[in-house]
């Protein structure tokens, strides 16, 4: 089978990129979910105010895709390049995630 190789020397090459992208739609299909909680903000500030409440309470009406990338971000701390990591994306769709996710929670934080 591998004497029928074009490039017999390419086989660990292919190989590799072939577990690397079925090791990738593995992880994607197993989403990271962050749970917010206001134990998430409690820990940051003893003395929880209503803006950071209704930051929180805003942040969970989100779109998914936002409001992880947000937590990630926001709560526990994570880089773009992490945060890509960590949910299969590619730093661009994080940083799309995240412009977008501000922009929206901006906007539902100034109409409440």
């Amino acid at each position: 089978m591998i004497g029928g190789l074009r490039e017999p020397a390419a086989f660990g090459g292919w190989i590799a990129a072939l577990a690397r992208h079925r090791a990738t739609d593995h992880f994607r299909r197993q989403r990271l979910e962050v749970e917010l909680t206001d134990t998430h903000v409690a820990r940051e500030a003893p003395d929880i105010t209503m803006e950071a409440r209704e930051a929180v309470a805003a942040i969970r009406e989100l779109p998914e895709a936002y409001r992880e990338t947000l937590v990630l971000r926001l709560v526990e701390g994570f880089s773009g390049a992490e945060i890509a990591d960590l949910c299969g994306l590619t730093p661009d769709s994080v940083r799309v995630n995240l412009h977008r996710g501000f922009k929206l929670l901006r906007q539902r934080l100034e109409s409440r």
